[in-house]
């Protein structure tokens, strides 16, 4: 008998079954003091909305590709169209494609915008936007 069950388990972990046994809680007892604490330290759904949002907008390529060249520092809209055209994409941008995209930014407060003399010079608008960005780009570059 301990044969067959062996066998059966070298089978099951062969097409993964056991692994998932693994992963699936077995007991469904519950802790209700701990799932309240927990509860009220979560964010309430306009705040979920908001994030939602942001992760919404910054699923987009070109908005990625705006994001993370201000990683590096300010930079103007035709600073943007000429870097971003200069990059291996297959895709040219124009500067009304950028400059709607920085606009769709600007609403969701992602980027600002600040006129130096003739130029206006777009930047990442805090530190929370700034790091976001930058650990999705590392775990992004992860093996």
């Amino acid at each position: 008998m301990d044969i067959e069950i062996n066998q059966k388990s070298v089978e099951l972990e062969e097409i993964g079954a056991i692994q998932i046994q693994d992963e699936i809680c077995l007991s469904d007892s519950v802790d209700p003091q701990e799932l309240a604490e927990i509860a009220q330290r979560l964010p309430d759904a306009q705040a979920y909305g908001r994030m939602a949002e942001l992760f919404k907008l910054l699923g987009d390529s070109t908005r990625l590709r705006i994001v993370v060249a201000l990683l590096e520092r300010d930079l103007c809209v035709h600073d943007l169209v000429a870097l971003l055209n200069s990059l291996k994409t297959g895709q040219t941008l124009s500067q009304s494609a950028i400059s709607h995209q920085l606009r769709l930014m600007r609403s969701a407060q992602i980027v600002r915008a600040e006129r130096q003399g003739q130029r206006v010079r777009y930047s990442l608008i805090d530190q929370h936007i700034r790091e976001l960005v930058a650990s999705s780009l590392a775990h992004a570059r992860e093996d």
